[in-house]
């Protein structure tokens, strides 16, 4: 305890002193640099020269920020040239004229344009790079990979560097379950529970780029230790004219149909925005598999346990959403904005099982089948209003914003039990139903202040108020006409998770070293309140100290050498905090636990990025400590294999994470990411005990042909992934996609892609070990897909629906476990 509040002291010394009471006068030039279409151009480089010098001697050498933003001061009055680079784009040089008389100048957009090189009389534009990062942050543009155009969000997330989605959907940032997903910058309840169902309907070409933030700072929530995820589908580029544009497509896959469109527009002060998604696979439903097996060591009667599964219709479902957005400039200095997001998902899932109980000597003991059916039913809607107020400077502002979360969830789930062989059984029904509906209220203000070229600071504040009732029935009878409630198997609860926080940082420059220090407070009120009976109320209030900080070292503006701190936390879900008890199987049930506290992560990093030139890597070292892991336990009781979840352990985990780009040749790019980790479980109070390697990498090569033919070859594996009580199996892909532009004005793009056709089915296993069982489980599932889609742009406006610079953050809402697989 007393080095942890060592370091909350050194990091409010660092705080207090790290702004210099004087400074000398300075003149500030601000801007940002976006390409053509209107998308920001993220680490461009720029040199800035005295107009009486030689171009071979700039004055400085720097980089924008991921967005494009760039802000450097000049000490004294004169005339200036500023040269900006970007991949892909023609230099762009722009002068500037400082007077003495005006200490801070506005450069606005800075609108780069393609460099086109000309071969065998066909023009070809080099595209932006695929993925970008900053050493922290890392942005993979989705815009432009071919195979976005028919592919969805889920299968684009396998090609992300740090992410990873196994076999049975299940993702992973940072090697972690327990991350947040953002849409746009503003957390989404349809992400909340289960997001890869949301995920995998979701067209990708609905989306511009997918951010990972690994290190999110002081001015994020402390929820999630794997980090952030933030799904970006509109620009917060400004639109310099008057004018309208749009876009539809429409996508027929192998696995699902999906159209989507959109549409935004400008009228002076006023920008708008609106699009429609549907996507449906239904009609598409595909088959699978799956195999259970359970050897009870100690008991040589009911010795093996199996359940063999049908999968005849997995995971089909619908998928809708709606978004508008709308913003007024009254004048330079204001900013309001207007934002909301509807979605509706409903899915389905039918399972033919059969479960049979041999001795040790391979002798049938018992067995029946089971006839499972059920489906899903969310409604979600997220409204956001804004203000901004810039102080005559684009970077130094005050936002104020507030939003309203709303989700209905709805899961259904019967199984029919019969041909009972062996057991003094009858034909049985049962129906397990769940009902939950959550109410989020948010107000969050943020400060920003570049206060020169050399010292920024940062600080805020926000209020979460949640309101979460949850009901959950079990009924039982002989069939699904008799169905009644089943004694002491009706739970009506509701969960309040009540939140305030606080939070302040600072960003010093000076020469070649950046420093970066933070420090957040987030008080938490939570707890469940049962209207049912037979369970008794439960509150907790936590206090939480989150601190940040890093120092970075620039030996050239695309070359840093970068190390980090950096602690999250993690409470627990709704999920696990709920005692009601779901039956999995017929020998296996799920129930939470209302006594678990939020744990720890305390994360050093060590990275070196160098981003100069056609090619570029990064490397990143990483160990993290999370104490009073919440961790998945297994245990045996009565015949019956109970799964909960507990405060009773540690992992530590030192990883090593390597991405290399090449742009080969104008045409051609190749990119590898790969993560190499050691982990090890420790649960002393149990005696339990575990570690292991795991690995992953993922490869993408490109190539533009003659006439413009966009050609995507990917693919990816990993390796066995070990946890508490046994490791998870590994998983790969691959796939092919191309895409080509027509027209004149090159409006209509047709693409097509092929992903894992070389076989029929992909597989994924488990293992899972205590004293008295281990547990494997196989899976089988249609994974090939091939798709075609064609998109159709249209209008004369190429920028999108301003967006204040702070959006509400709710890491710390209500959410569910990331898991893929079973039952919906």
């Amino acid at each position: 305890m007393g080095s942890y509040n060592f370091i909350i002291k050194q990091a409010a010394v660092a705080l207090a002193l790290a702004i210099p009471a004087t400074m000398t006068a300075q003149y500030t030039i601000n801007g940002r640099v976006i390409d053509s279409n209107g998308d920001t151009c993220p680490a461009t480089v720029y040199h800035i020269y005295s107009a009486a010098d030689q171009p071979e001697h700039p004055l400085a050498n720097y980089v924008t920020d991921m967005d494009g933003v760039f802000s450097f001061t000049l000490d004294k009055p004169g005339e200036y040239t500023v040269t900006f680079e970007y991949l892909g784009m023609k230099d762009l040089t722009v002068p500037v004229v400082v007077t003495a008389d005006k200490s801070a100048y506005e450069l606005g957009d800075m609108v780069m344009q393609p460099d086109e090189t000309m071969l065998s009389e066909v023009t070809v534009s080099v595209r932006k790079r695929l993925v970008v990062s900053d050493g922290a942050n890392l942005q993979y543009n989705v815009s432009e990979d071919p195979v976005a155009k028919s592919s969805t969000v889920l299968e684009m997330l396998r090609k992300v560097p740090m992410v990873t989605v196994d076999g049975q959907d299940n993702i992973r940032v940072n090697g972690n379950t327990d991350f947040r997903i953002y849409l746009n910058g503003r957390p989404n309840p349809m992400f909340d529970s289960e997001p890869q169902r949301v995920l995998k309907a979701m067209p990708a070409n609905t989306i511009k780029r997918i951010e990972v933030l690994t290190e999110p700072g002081a001015k994020y929530d402390a929820e999630g230790t794997g980090g952030i995820l933030n799904i970006v589908t509109e620009e917060s580029a400004s639109a310099t004219s008057d004018g309208y544009s749009g876009s539809l497509t429409a996508s027929v896959a192998s696995n699902q149909l999906s159209g989507s469109g959109f549409i935004r527009g400008k009228v002076r002060n006023v920008t708008a925005s609106a699009s429609l998604t549907y996507a449906n696979s239904r009609p598409l439903a595909r088959s699978g598999s799956s195999q259970t097996t359970t050897e009870y060591l100690n008991d040589d009667i009911n010795h093996l346990l199996t359940e063999d599964g049908y999968v005849k219709r997995d995971n089909a479902y619908d998928f809708t959403q709606g978004n508008m957005a709308l913003s007024w400039e009254p004048n330079a200095n204001n900013l309001f904005t207007v934002n909301a997001d509807v979605q509706h998902i409903a899915g389905e899932q039918l399972i033919y099982s059969t479960t049979t109980m041999e001795s040790r000597n391979g002798t049938p003991q018992w067995s029946f089948k089971t006839d499972t059916d059920g489906g899903i039913n969310t409604t979600s809607l997220t409204a956001n209003v804004s203000y901004q107020h810039s102080f005559n400077r684009p970077d130094h502002t005050l936002v104020g914003s507030f939003q309203y979360n709303l989700k209905h969830f709805r899961l259904k789930v019967f199984q029919d039990k019969y041909d009972y062989m062996g057991m003094d059984m009858a034909d049985n029904t049962t129906l397990q139903d769940m009902n939950t509906n959550n109410n989020e209220y948010t107000t969050q203000i943020d400060y920003h202040n570049r206060l020169s070229d050399k010292h920024t600071v940062e600080a805020g504040a926000k209020v979460l108020l949640t309101d979460n009732r949850n009901e959950s029935w079990l009924l039982a009878g002989a069939n699904r006409n008799s169905l009644a409630e089943s004694e002491n198997n009706y739970i009506d609860m509701k969960q309040y998770r009540n939140i305030g926080a606080a939070y302040g940082s600072y960003t010093g420059t000076f020469g070649k070293v950046t420093a970066v220090a933070g420090l957040r407070y987030e008080y938490t009120h939570l707890g469940v309140d049962f209207y049912s009976a037979g369970r008794e109320d439960f509150s907790s209030r936590l206090n939480d100290i989150v601190p940040n900080a890093s120092l970075s070292y620039s030996f050239s503006p695309m070359s840093v050498l970068r190390v980090a701190y950096n602690m999250r936390i993690s409470r627990p879900t709704i999920e696990q905090l709920n005692p009601y008890q779901l039956s999995l199987t017929q020998n296996t049930v799920r129930q939470g636990n209302p006594d678990l506290t939020s744990q720890r992560s305390n994360n050093v990093s060590l990275g070196y990025s160098s981003y100069a030139g056609n090619f570029s890597y990064s490397l990143r070292l990483e160990y993290a400590n999370i104490s009073d892991l919440i961790s998945e336990y297994s245990y045996l009781k009565d015949g019956i294999i109970y799964q909960t979840s507990m405060n009773i352990g540690r992992k530590q985990e030192t990883s090593l994470n390597a991405f290399i780009n090449w742009n080969i040749t104008p045409r051609m790019a190749a990119n590898i990411n790969g993560t190499v980790a050691y982990s090890d479980f420790d649960v002393k109070p149990m005696n339990l005990y575990n570690s292991g390697w795991r690995g992953d990498f993922n490869a993408n090569w490109s190539y533009t042909m003659p006439w413009n033919m966009r050609v995507n070859a990917y693919g990816g594996l990993a390796s066995n992934q070990p946890n508490l009580q046994g490791n998870y199996g590994g998983w790969h892909y691959y796939g092919l996609g191309l895409s080509q532009d027509f027209l004149k004005d090159k409006s209509l793009t047709l693409s097509a892609y092929a992903t894992n056709v070389l076989e029929k089915r992909t597989y994924w296993s488990y293992t899972t070990k205590t004293d008295d069982t281990r547990t494997t489980g196989k899976y089988g599932r249609q994974s090939w897909s091939v798709g075609v889609s064609l998109t159709w742009n249209f209008g004369n406006l190429r920028q999108d629906v301003k967006r204040v610079n702070s959006t509400i953050d709710n890491d710390d809402s209500v959410k569910s476990e990331n898991k893929g697989g079973g039952l919906l």
